[in-house]
């Protein structure tokens, strides 16, 4: 027993929140959040796995940088080709 440590490995979270259909919907997943003037951004729900989180990124940048993510767009592209 002194040889390990038990930590947890992950936990999986559900966002809640109010939608034009209903109060208080349950959802699966993540959803970024920003400011209208793109100078904060929020990842609700679990944290994201290397399959969501470039995609994640790539959304960030292109909601708060969006005067300079057009011309950054082609370098994206190359060290992002999907």
């Amino acid at each position: 027993d002194e040889d390990w440590e038990v930590i947890t490995a992950g936990q999986r979270v559900q966002v809640i929140k109010d939608t034009d259909k209903s109060k208080g919907q349950l959802q699966f997943g993540t959803e970024v959040i920003t400011s209208e003037d793109g100078s904060l951004a929020a990842l609700l729900g679990a944290s994201p796995g290397a399959s969501t989180a470039v995609d994640i990124m790539c959304d960030v940048l292109q909601r708060c940088y969006k005067s300079e993510f057009k011309s950054w767009e082609p370098k994206i592209k190359e060290m992002v080709p999907s």
